[in-house]
């Protein structure tokens, strides 16, 4: 698998909807403007995607130590 889009973010919000639906509002640096065009294209495009989430520091160290 190839991934669609791959950034650092925080988590600045979350929060239930008034349907039962839950709403994540990440903040991403601004660094990552790129990954703009490629959410916006996601977005149009009504695509279900499979979120996984690791810490960034873990992440990184795993890739350098493999």
């Amino acid at each position: 698998m190839r991934e669609l889009v791959d950034f650092p973010a925080t988590v600045c919000r979350v929060k239930t909807l008034a349907d039962g639906g839950i709403r994540l509002e990440l903040d991403l640096p601004e660094t990552e403007s790129s990954v703009l065009t490629t959410m916006h294209e996601l977005h149009r495009s009504d695509r279900y995607l499979r979120i996984v989430v690791y810490d960034n520091d873990e992440f990184l160290d795993n890739l350098k130590n493999g």
